[in-house]
């Protein structure tokens, strides 16, 4: 089977420019930044993962944002548009950074990395997860009420992801470090 060639991270950028504010390309930007930090310290532990294709999707998991916000389906609308330009594991990746998405289970450090980094930044500066999960929870609550039935289960599954990210690379969670 013949390797999927991922676009270039220039080319990512172009992309969420061309489908967004620039308030979401900041955050875009800034959860890349988190992703990619978060990775490398896994690697660095021995963990296997695709940091291309974590800097890809990171960039790349709210391109279909201005659009879902208008129909809804974000993530849905985001694996869509990018599978239609032939970047399929980038699509899972932005389909699986949606919130409700931790109940049908994350597979890969990928996924999990995208998910949690998108979890760590409101607009584009790093908050704690507590502070972030009740950003999601005021900003979203009135659009999706089926989601707030599940939000606590939700969110125990997130603080668990949290700890088994944390728990491997032994770091502080307030990630003080990243630029």
């Amino acid at each position: 089977m013949k390797k999927e060639v991922l676009p270039s991270r220039r080319h990512c950028i172009d992309l969420i420019r061309k489908n967004n504010s620039d308030n979401i390309v900041k955050h875009s930007l800034k959860v890349n930044s988190v992703a990619m930090y978060l990775a490398k310290k896994l690697v660095k532990k021995g963990e296997i993962i695709d940091l291309d294709l974590v800097d890809r999707a990171s960039l790349l998991h709210d391109i279909d944002k201005i659009e879902s916000l208008k129909k809804g389906n974000h993530g849905i609308i985001g694996e869509r548009i990018l599978k239609e330009k032939g970047f399929h594991k980038i699509a899972v990746i932005v389909r699986k950074h949606v919130l409700d998405q931790i109940l049908y289970g994350l597979n890969t450090w990928e996924e999990k990395i995208v998910f949690y980094a998108d979890k760590r930044v409101v607009d584009d500066k790093i908050v704690s997860l507590e502070e972030r999960l009740k950003y999601i929870k005021n900003r979203y609550a009135h659009i999706n009420e089926k989601l707030m039935d599940k939000y606590s289960e939700i969110e125990k599954k997130i603080l668990i992801l949290e700890n088994e990210i944390f728990s491997e690379i032994n770091i502080a969670k307030d990630l003080k470090a990243i630029k």
